[in-house]
């Protein structure tokens, strides 16, 4: 009932939410144009082989690897594919056509200055501005926390933003939900007046290292990015986490499962 009533509270939103439409989705360079279009279709013919393929399917992904170019974030991902298990290999270029392909649907705008959405199955280091938030504690549960921050932006005209930033619970601290200021200097900060539970607080510029899901994240989980994380810190050890993992997410409840998007991250720093 609770998740019902949210998704009711999203489509009556007066804000940004389906301004957008229902087909718009976002976008970033390093997946847009011809040269990443034959990428594509080349690592489209590798993953529609039979699995005994192996030999044509191999040269079919090194085509798009070519083309894509030693840098770009699919070419890692297609060289873990068939450097790997050859009987994971078909479901792990299926992956990397997926991360070149899959766009999350846009219901909203992100504070000025935020990077671009992650692909999925893609790791990357991004890096935030400072930026503003509310945000409430789950008390009795997250839709507890997203009413309370509902009421917040509404007394405060604030529209509503993505993404929604999720912490689990850990240690002494408790699970929370904030959503984004439009502007880091919009509002003040400090407790809510008329909710003690929403605090209103400025994020330090962060540098996380992200992973996209696709997705609902109740049903999808997010172990499997963690642990895609966690292999690339340990791939990478002049980096380290810095903080715990937390969830970033683009979509609200009507979108269709299939195409919702989450972020899982987890904030680094350099080793020195």
């Amino acid at each position: 009932m609770h998740a019902i009533l949210a998704a009711a509270v999203f489509l009556a939103l007066p804000c940004a939410v389906h301004a957008a439409g229902p087909t718009t989705t976002w976008e970033r360079p390093d997946l847009e144009g011809e040269t990443v279009e034959d990428a594509v279709e080349w690592l489209r013919a590798a993953v529609e082989l039979d699995a005994s393929a192996v030999a044509t399917r191999r040269r079919h992904a090194d085509r798009a690897v070519a083309l894509l170019g030693p840098g770009h974030f699919a070419s890692e991902l297609i060289a873990d594919a068939v450097r790997g298990d050859a009987v994971q290999e078909p479901a792990r270029l299926a992956a990397a056509y997926e991360a070149l392909t899959f766009r999350p649907r846009k219901e909203g705008d992100m504070p000025p200055g935020f990077p671009a959405f992650t692909p999925v199955h893609a790791v990357e280091l991004k890096q935030y501005p400072q930026y503003r938030v509310a945000r409430a504690d789950h008390g009795e549960g997250p839709d507890s926390a997203f009413f309370s921050l509902f009421g917040h932006i509404q007394r405060n005209s604030v529209k509503m933003t993505v993404p929604v930033e999720m912490r689990s619970a850990e240690g002494d601290a408790s699970a929370t939900m904030a959503f984004l200021y439009e502007r880091p200097d919009q509002g003040a900060t400090g407790t809510d007046a008329e909710d003690d539970r929403v605090e209103v607080v400025d994020v330090a510029p962060t540098t996380v290292l992200a992973t996209g899901v696709r997705g609902r994240r109740r049903e999808v989980g997010t172990e499997a990015a963690e642990a895609r994380l966690n292999a690339w810190l340990a791939e990478h050890p002049d980096y380290a986490a810095a903080g715990p993992f937390r969830v970033m997410g683009y979509n609200s409840p009507f979108i269709p499962p299939d195409q919702q998007y989450f972020e899982v991250q987890v904030p680094v720093g350099r080793v020195e």
